[in-house]
């Protein structure tokens, strides 16, 4: 499907980026004011001397003794001249410092859009893609003004100066000069629509091997075990490969169109310069002014030249845009995201949480109906286990669960099967949850997940580094280093998926026994693969074959 320009669909992702732009639309101003004077400057420049240098030879050759002034002409000379290095210079500083405030901007908006997602979303984010929109797509966005909108406003002015300065002598040169601005016009617009469907799948292509590479470097030590490196590695160049294809056909075609632009351009430029000597034979224009006219079309190409390359970004713009607008975008956009059927109510008394009511609640994947409609009531200060096979549905019942909540506005904490901790120590670990939090706190809940031992016979104790993805430690110290950032929190609902994964079974105990008295009181929900490893609950059900079955007690 090709790409256009002129239609509201193609700017349509664009526009919560264009009213960012609009809002420091000031800053902008400034940046394209100082590269208009330094093109129109480098216009002026090159006519001015040209008609300087040939009414000096008209002035030598055609009028012996003629006081011929060459002090203004040649002050204009250097006025051009310096005008257009200070354009330049500041042209530079202005864009560059008006790119960094909009790159932050964006940010901001961006940030703002991920924060206000639904958490089922924000669970079902794959971190290759996050990467891909939060340092390719807003890069590629850099284009839209410093790249594209700001050289197209430079060239237009361009060209509609020439066309003026040419009116002044010349209505017919000045008519090519717009015909010719309306050609290049049509030549660029050519261009966006026949690459833009090459460079979405560019975009898509990067986001893959984007996402490829990052899932390589995770797996690495599995890959290697396997002997499945060299094997992955060839796959992820492949697909480079496949990549750097589709960019040498979009390279390809932009250089086509810049050749076919420096035709039009020397059509041009002989035109002007055969009707200008036919003006001049014919007493129309003086020789100096034919030249300069002459010049003046001539030196468009500094401004016409870097188009081609900026119009063939139009459709990586755009999908990028796309990109960036699907991220943020609340409703479900996907198959593979998990969507809720029926609701969930959340009853609360004397500001506290006395009863979750489901009402013919249901969870569907695509077509796959993960739990079929189902109505129930979990008390308060009720804990609740929830077994189910791998690919049943129970994470995706769990992450449905916290995101209704979250929406109503109750505190809920949820340990998900993934250890979300960060590089540094373990104290910088747990204040990220409790900023005030005091190491006799630190040491109890550190207790009460047996992790106590272990940091006292550290050197560094609670400061010991745990290492990027908690790669310092064994899984089962940061499953339970997880587990106690949770418990430092007061929360109104726990929700724990797989709490003791890597834990072994006489840790299990200690750690159940210990953190027993805090669970008690608090509305829970356990979820796990068999009911034995998960901690005492009042209720037990079963998601089997699509549907809710109570069990019977195991704990007392």
């Amino acid at each position: 499907m090709k790409l256009s320009l002129l239609s509201h669909a193609f700017w349509q992702p664009l526009r919560p980026w264009l009213a960012e732009l609009w809002r420091l639309r000031r800053g902008a101003s400034v940046g394209l004011i100082c590269a208009l004077v330094a093109a129109l400057a480098g216009i002026g420049l090159l006519a001015l001397s040209g008609w300087f240098i040939t009414s000096s030879a008209f002035a030598g050759v055609l009028a012996f003794g003629l006081v011929f002034n060459i002090y203004t002409p040649g002050a204009g000379v250097r006025l051009f001249a310096l005008l257009r290095t200070v354009g330049r210079y500041f042209e530079r500083l202005f864009q560059h410092d008006f790119i960094l405030s909009l790159q932050s901007h964006w940010r901001v908006l961006l940030f703002r859009g991920l924060v206000n997602l639904p958490f089922e979303q924000q669970a079902s984010a794959h971190t290759g893609t996050q990467v891909q929109r939060l340092m390719q797509d807003l890069k590629v966005l850099e284009n839209l003004w410093l790249g594209w909108l700001s050289p197209t406003a430079v060239a237009l002015v361009s060209v509609v100066f020439v066309a003026l300065l040419s009116a002044f002598w010349s209505g017919v040169i000045a008519l090519l000069v717009l015909v010719f601005g309306i050609l290049v016009g049509a030549l660029l617009l050519r261009l966006a629509a026949n690459t833009g469907a090459q460079q979405a799948h560019v975009s898509q292509a990067e986001e893959q091997l984007q996402r490829n590479t990052l899932d390589m470097v995770n797996a690495l030590a599995e890959l290697s075990a396997w002997g499945l490196t060299p094997h992955y590695i060839e796959q992820t160049l492949t697909k480079r490969e496949v990549q750097t294809q589709s960019k040498i056909a979009v390279r390809d075609q932009a250089n086509r169109c810049l050749a076919q632009l420096h035709v039009l351009h020397g059509i041009l430029v002989l035109s002007v310069a055969g009707f200008a000597a036919c003006f001049y034979q014919q007493g129309q224009l003086t020789g100096p002014v034919a030249v300069l006219l002459s010049i003046a079309v001539l030196a468009l190409s500094e401004v016409l030249n870097a188009l081609p390359t900026q119009f063939a970004l139009a459709g990586k713009i755009q999908a990028s845009a796309k990109a960036l607008a699907q991220l943020t975008r609340t409703e479900q956009q996907s198959e593979a995201l998990p969507s809720v059927l029926g609701d969930i109510e959340f009853v609360q008394q004397n500001g506290k949480l006395s009863a979750i009511q489901f009402h013919h609640f249901a969870v569907q994947q695509g077509q796959r109906m993960l739990l079929q409609p189902v109505s129930c009531t979990i008390h308060g200060q009720q804990q609740v286990t929830l077994c189910a096979a791998s690919g049943a549905g129970k994470s995706s019942l769990a992450n449905a669960l916290v995101g209704a909540a979250r929406r109503q506005g109750i505190a809920v904490h949820y340990l998900t099967q993934q250890n979300y901790l960060f590089n540094g120590t373990v104290w910088q670990n747990l204040t990220l949850v409790r900023p005030m939090l005091t190491e006799d706190e630190a040491w109890q809940v550190l207790d009460m997940c047996d992790l106590k031992t272990w940091l006292s016979n550290s050197a560094d104790g609670l400061h010991t580094e745990i290492g990027e993805n908690a790669d310092k430690i064994s899984g089962g110290q940061a499953r339970r280093l997880a587990l106690a950032r949770i418990l430092l929190m007061d929360p109104e609902l726990l929700v724990l998926d797989e709490p003791f994964t890597g834990v072994d079974e006489a840790t299990r105990s200690k750690v159940l026994n210990r953190i027993g008295p805090w669970l008690r009181g608090r509305t829970c929900l356990f979820i796990g693969h068999q009911q034995d490893v998960l901690p005492p609950a009042h209720v037990h059900y079963l998601l089997y074959e699509q549907r809710l079955h109570t069990l019977p007690q195991i704990h007392g």
